[in-house]
């Protein structure tokens, strides 16, 4: 929703694209202490609150990659892309 508000404010799409990707950044380690203090860690909530912030946590990577594609550092964006496929491969 921030990423639509601040591209209609007048912010190119990569611009905005990247805003999103920094506020959709998880706080893991904070859910999880806040868990854990409130002695809620094994209930069925907590597990699927943690799969879905592990999941986030993984989609990071990507999107740290695609990063400098955004931005236009690449002159040649087949180079690009399948080298960010390859590293993606890798990583998972």
């Amino acid at each position: 929703m921030a990423a639509f508000v601040y591209y209609y404010i007048g912010n190119s799409w990569n611009e905005t694209v990247f805003v999103g990707f920094l506020l959709s950044i998880s706080s893991t380690a904070i859910v999880l202490k806040t868990l854990q203090d409130r002695q809620e860690i094994s209930s069925v909530h907590a597990r699927n609150a943690l799969t879905i912030l592990i999941f986030q946590d993984i989609i990071e990577v990507p999107m740290m990659l695609i990063t400098p594609l955004m931005a236009g550092e690449s002159s040649n964006i087949w180079l690009s892309v399948s080298s960010l496929v390859i590293k993606t491969l890798v990583v998972l």
